[in-house]
């Protein structure tokens, strides 16, 4: 019998912005409630002028009370909370599962 398998790690609740990213977006407070996933990342298209494209399997509610934070910190902290990232490309930040992305990842490097 061989060496005990590793198991697949759980997906992280690490930020989601690349290691190096600082937040430097203008600060915003944002108040959602039980708040549809979409709906907030089409506030946060608005609010920041981003062109933002969401896979079609995101889904999910976000609660969130933050005051006076970074734009980009809360947007990775909403995304965070519902197991999502980000990559961007060009002009365009796309939205999908964090699980998704680190396989498209992993498939770009092998």
């Amino acid at each position: 019998m061989g060496p005990p398998m590793a198991e697949p790690a759980p997906p992280s609740l690490a930020s989601t912005a690349p290691k190096s990213a600082r937040f430097t977006g203008e600060a915003i407070s944002v108040q959602l409630k039980n708040a549809d996933i979409r709906d907030a990342l089409r506030t946060f298209a608005k609010l920041t002028g981003l062109n933002v494209v969401v896979d079609h399997d995101v889904s999910g509610s976000v609660t969130a009370s933050l005051e006076n934070v970074p734009w980009d910190k809360c947007l990775d902290a909403i995304l965070q909370s519902n197991y999502l990232g980000y990559v961007v490309g060009d002009d365009v930040m796309r939205v999908a599962r964090s699980d998704r992305l680190a396989e498209e990842r992993g498939q770009k490097q092998g």
